[in-house]
């Protein structure tokens, strides 16, 4: 009985195992070819993204101080500027005219002054050995005196024409980029008239527009990366240094924003004031375990993968974290599994399957 009993537990052994390697050598064509993914640790980044434009912080506007005609522009819009530099010529032959006049006035009164001061001194003389009268002194200290009333006069009448003829003096006040030109060749302008922008390119920032429901998890420090089609692959990397305390209306009313300002290093001179750009600003960072977010599914009972046993596909129950665009956090996973990605099959549990080498 005993002999029985071991033939038929030899029998069902060999059963078995003839089964298992009529199974392992299955032809290749008549199992599933998958890839085999490594489960990682890194960082996963949590980001916005947000369409901005290159502005400067600092911009300066030139205006007239006089009434005057311009004689010729000097610059256009987008030129470099020299601090100092001549923007313009206004004509300035009437206020030259005045100025000239001005210093011959001023020059006629000095010899006036200084006659009269000359004539004074003899009159003080004679009065004093009675060689005149008091009335003749009078006279001449009151001519001497008006004389002085002159001279204050035509002093502070070339010092108007002087601050007119200046005045009519357009140069930079900064080093930086004519970004805007409101004047031509031979056109009247006013007191206070706007003639150019010029603005700062040391100080140059972007404008972000951020979504109102991306905008609470802006943080003042969060770093930013900054690309734009001109630079094609490179980044820029940038800090959030300023937030709007108010949401604006687009002109769709329906889509509200926040504007966000960023400080970009090292931006190149290629970048051009309003030029557009896409910012990424970078709101969480985790350094976790994670996989390729295209590897995890989702069934009734929960969020699973799908693990390579032997040559067969097992489904392993997981849970996840946060995500990015192409990663996810993973819980419930040893570093050892190997987790299976399909090509273009739709994974069943138990199912045959080879790595593809």
């Amino acid at each position: 009985m005993k002999k029985k009993i071991i033939k038929i537990v030899i029998v069902i052994a060999l059963i078995f195992l003839v089964g298992y390697f009529l199974l392992k050598s299955l032809p290749i064509q008549d199992r599933q070819k998958v890839d085999i993914v490594k489960i990682k640790k890194g960082n996963i980044t949590i980001s916005i993204t947000a369409l901005g434009m290159i502005k400067a912080s600092k911009e300066f506007e030139v205006i007239t101080k006089n009434n005057a005609f311009v004689e010729k522009v000097l610059v256009k819009e987008g030129q470099w500027v020299k601090k100092g530099s001549c923007l313009l010529k206004f004509d300035e032959k009437e206020t030259r005219n005045l100025y000239n006049q001005a210093k011959e006035k001023l020059n006629e009164v000095d010899i006036e002054l200084n006659d009269s001061k000359a004539e004074l001194n003899r009159e003080r003389e004679l009065f004093n050995i009675g060689a005149t009268s008091k009335t003749q002194l009078q006279k001449c200290e009151d001519r001497y005196n008006l004389a002085k009333i002159r001279v204050k006069m035509a002093q502070e009448g070339l010092a108007l024409t002087e601050l007119m003829l200046n005045r009519l003096e357009c140069l930079s006040p900064i080093d930086g980029v004519i970004i805007t030109k409101n004047v031509k060749d031979n056109q009247f302008v006013s007191v206070g008239y706007l003639l150019f922008t010029i603005a700062d390119t040391s100080s140059l920032e972007i404008e972000a527009d951020v979504d109102e429901l991306d905008a609470p998890e802006v943080k003042i420090g969060n770093k930013a990366i900054i690309t734009n089609q001109i630079i094609k692959d490179t980044e820029i990397s940038g800090i959030v240094t300023k937030i709007a305390p108010k949401a604006i209306q687009t002109l769709r009313e329906e889509h509200t924003i926040v504007k966000v300002t960023i400080i970009p290093k090292n931006l190149p001179p290629v970048l051009k004031i309003g030029n557009q750009v896409e910012v990424k600003i970078i709101t969480y960072t985790k350094n976790t375990i994670f996989l390729p977010i295209d590897v995890v599914l989702e069934d009734k009972e929960g969020k699973f993968v799908f693990i390579y046993d032997e040559g067969i596909a097992k489904k392993k129950r997981i849970t996840t974290g946060i995500s990015d665009i192409s990663h996810i956090e993973v819980f419930g996973l040893n570093r050892a599994d190997e987790v299976i990605k399909s090509q273009g099959i739709e994974l069943k549990e138990k199912m045959k399957v080879i790595k593809i080498k």
